[in-house]
């Protein structure tokens, strides 16, 4: 099974405020995923980290086998 988005304990805290909680997800490459969720779930927040546009206070993000700290650049080409 080849990955296209997997994150591991993925955090992201604004203040006090934990907008993203330890999130593992897993998905297969060339397969459609959704993301759902009441308001103030971290949807957005969760997005925004992948697309390197937040960094993530702790955890970790791939994508494509690329990690979002590391190959933010080559990440926003793709």
């Amino acid at each position: 099974m080849e990955i296209g988005i997997q994150t591991h304990s993925l955090i992201k805290k604004f203040g006090n405020i934990t907008a993203v909680n330890k999130l593992d997800i897993t998905v297969k490459k060339n397969t459609i995923f959704g993301l759902v969720g009441p308001d103030g779930a971290g949807k957005t927040t969760t997005m925004r980290m992948l697309c390197s546009l937040v960094v993530p206070d702790s955890g970790t993000a791939e994508i494509g086998g690329l990690n979002i700290a590391l190959k933010s650049d080559e990440i926003k080409k793709t």
